[in-house]
């Protein structure tokens, strides 16, 4: 079991990283690039930033964090993400 105590971009990818199989091998150095853009806002691969931007709007999303960050959806949301991450130029 994986867990973080905050949503913040960081912990999202690093709990990604640890329950989705092969994400890392797949994209595991882009998406440690969009953990430092969402932790230090610094920016150094357009990709990186757009993947951050998408994971922060998760918690701006209507109803908040509250509403899509349930214990239940977890495993859903990232095996949809993984998929995208799989299939999605990011360009």
């Amino acid at each position: 079991m994986s867990s973080i105590d905050h949503y913040d971009v960081d912990g999202v990818v690093a709990l990604a990283l640890a329950v989705v199989a092969g994400l890392n091998a797949e994209h595991g150095a882009l998406l440690v690039e969009a953990a430092r853009v969402g932790d230090f806002d610094v920016v150094t691969d357009r990709r990186a930033a757009l993947i951050a931007f998408a994971i922060n709007g998760l918690y701006d999303a209507p109803g908040g964090v509250e509403m899509r960050w349930r214990p239940c959806r977890v495993p859903t949301m990232f095996s949809n993400a993984a998929e995208t991450w799989r299939t999605t130029r990011w360009t």
